[in-house]
């Protein structure tokens, strides 16, 4: 787990905005990214901050996985 809650809002927010362009333009692009930034804010796991080392969860969360 390494995505934030702020983080998460955020990726929420634009992910929902994209599917909302993808319904309305039928465009197939935002529909995937669309869907990519909803799963890695519903479970908190981006795999490019895994793949670059970075987190931007608190360190001192209670629900921390490490």
């Amino acid at each position: 787990m390494n995505v934030g809650t702020v983080d998460s809002f955020i990726r929420m927010s634009i992910g929902t905005c994209l599917l909302f362009v993808a319904a309305v333009y039928y465009s197939w692009w935002s529909g995937i990214a669309g869907v990519l930034l909803l799963l890695s804010s519903l479970f908190n796991w981006c795999p490019v901050y895994r793949v670059l080392g970075f987190s931007s969860r608190n360190k001192n969360s209670l629900h921390s996985a490490e």
